[in-house]
């Protein structure tokens, strides 16, 4: 099973070094947390500190517990730590702004017609540009390779009955169900407000390589990339 421990906090009014602070001490907590309860490792923080070694690419990892695979994501009001025993990649992102040059820097051929059916519309297109993103970045933190790579290269794949192919497989103008409505009313600590995964499953073009995507309470996309099968994801709320 792979885990996701995650957090959602407030902002306030803390100042952009402070945010960075709280960001790397709640990954660093998450962490901690999910090694204690997934495999019994007890890692105070001085100690935690001493395990953590950065592979060649630039991967985390623990030098006493190498076989143990985790990955780290923050932005604005959310952090998560996932672990799995295979390496694992997950990156979160909230919709929203983004500059008009990036969907040609990430995305492939085939991703951008598919993407061009939807940018009338701009609540649709921010979301499903969101969960590109999100997807790209959880790959590349799989592998190691970071965002240096040309992302473009790789191809995710929407999957369903609702999704507009022609005959010969070619994509069609037509709707598509790529998100519900948000419910923000809900506290974010609400017991009722949980993550369930996104509409139209997804797939990577390589094979070796598995994802899922989900809708945190509060509006955040998480996706979780592994180096083979995913057969369950559980998230564990970190107070």
């Amino acid at each position: 099973m792979l885990s996701v421990y995650f957090k959602q906090y407030e902002r306030g009014s803390l100042s952009i070094p402070e945010v960075n602070a709280l960001e790397h001490e709640t990954g660093r907590k998450l962490l901690r947390t999910g090694l204690e309860e997934r495999y019994g490792l007890r890692l105070p923080g001085e100690e935690l500190e001493k395990q953590l070694a950065a592979a060649p690419d630039g991967k985390p990892y623990l030098k006493d517990h190498p076989a143990v695979f985790f990955n780290i994501t923050h932005c604005e009001g959310f952090a998560a730590c996932a672990f799995y025993d295979a390496p694992v990649g997950c990156d979160a992102e909230k919709p929203g702004y983004y500059l008009d040059v990036l969907p040609r820097r990430i995305l492939s051929q085939e991703e951008s017609r598919f993407f061009s059916l939807h940018k009338e519309n701009e609540a649709e297109r921010d979301f499903l540009f969101c969960r590109f993103w999100t997807l790209k970045e959880a790959m590349v933190k799989c592998t190691g390779e970071g965002m240096d790579a040309d992302v473009r290269t790789v191809t995710f794949r929407f999957e369903g009955d609702g999704l507009p192919y022609g005959a010969e497989g070619e994509l069609l103008p037509g709707p598509v169900a790529l998100y519900e409505p948000l419910a923000m009313s809900a506290p974010l600590q609400s017991a009722e407000c949980q993550p369930r995964p996104l509409p139209l499953p997804v797939a990577c073009a390589d094979s070796r390589f598995h994802v899922r995507q989900f809708l945190m309470p509060g509006g955040h996309i998480v996706a979780v990339c592994a180096a083979g099968e995913i057969p369950e994801v559980e998230f564990c709320r970190n107070h």
